[in-house]
């Protein structure tokens, strides 16, 4: 598993040095640059009413650039009108166990309010999605902010000592897309791939649905489980529905790895796994995110 999350790795991170022809804006926080990039989408002016944000965080290695390229955010949000910003972790990590000395959440809260002054963004509709690593860096902002009307993890799970710390904060929607063939952080959970110091240790998929929908005071323990019509068996949703509005749903794929459902690998399959057509996580996140507004969960 190390061996080949480090394979992983170095490709990944010389793929990362390719991806950096987008234009990037820095801000200051705490005395140091961080950079990030944002897609304004097309047809916004001074004029224009207030729209949503979607924060896109990268997977570990890579950049902002590359997030943009293997989810195609960029695309949708000219068509549905809306902002993405993709922020650039330091050294392209994230501290998505707040065990480093990196201020990522004042990272995002800062970039949040610099755009919020430079641009007409709806504060009910700031939305959260992460891959991998990224993943992870979104579900600690949810414990930690109540600045977000919703999040969606992708191919990531919530780490144990995370999950064990995270508050009692307000009731958040959550969709998780996560494949069964994921080798770099295992769907049934247990330790995953890292530096030979610092072991990390995930929930299970359908344990991280599960600590959500008890966070968001869930009305049942048991959820409704489904195959998607035209799947087969390959994608599962299971969905727990909760009080105020803020459901939690998964989708399991059984024939994915560690990759964007409905989009282009941009690494290896021999390392990442393959990729899921059966469904657009993109597009299905979006759907999710439209329906909810902060402090108005179910209000579309």
């Amino acid at each position: 598993m190390l061996c080949r999350f480090l394979t992983c790795v170095a490709l990944m991170f010389s793929i990362s040095l390719a991806g950096c022809s987008s234009r990037t804006s820095r801000i200051e926080v705490d005395g140091g640059t961080r950079t990030y990039v944002l897609h304004v989408p097309k047809g916004y002016s001074a004029n224009t009413a207030a729209l949503p944000l979607v924060l896109a965080l990268h997977p570990f290695l890579t950049t902002a650039s590359i997030m943009a390229d293997m989810t195609d955010w960029n695309d949708l949000a000219d068509r549905e009108g809306f902002f993405v910003a993709y922020p650039n972790g330091r050294w392209w990590r994230w501290n998505s166990d707040g065990s480093s000395s990196t201020d990522d959440p004042k990272f995002i809260d800062a970039l949040i309010n610099r755009l919020s002054k430079e641009y007409k963004i709806d504060q009910s509709r700031i939305y959260a999605t992460g891959a991998s690593a990224g993943g992870m860096m979104v579900q600690r902002l949810a414990c930690l902010s109540d600045r977000f009307a919703a999040i969606a993890p992708v191919m990531s799970s919530i780490q144990s000592s995370v999950a064990e710390q995270c508050g009692d904060g307000s009731p958040i929607p959550v969709i998780i897309f996560h494949g069964l063939q994921d080798g770099i952080v295992p769907y049934d959970g247990g330790l995953a791939g890292g530096p030979p110091d610092a072991p990390m240790h995930f929930l299970s998929a359908p344990g991280a649905a599960a600590f959500w929908a008890e966070r968001n005071g869930c009305e049942s323990a048991e959820p409704e489980l489904e195959y998607l019509p035209n799947t087969g068996s390959r994608v599962e949703r299971m969905h727990f529905s909760c009080r105020g509005g803020a459901p939690v749903t998964l989708y399991s794929l059984s024939e994915a790895g560690h990759t964007w459902p409905g989009h282009n690998n941009i690494a290896p399959q021999f390392i990442v796994g393959g990729t899921s057509m059966d469904i657009d996580a993109t597009k299905v996140i979006w759907e999710f995110f439209r329906t909810f507004r902060f402090s108005m969960h179910g209000d579309s």
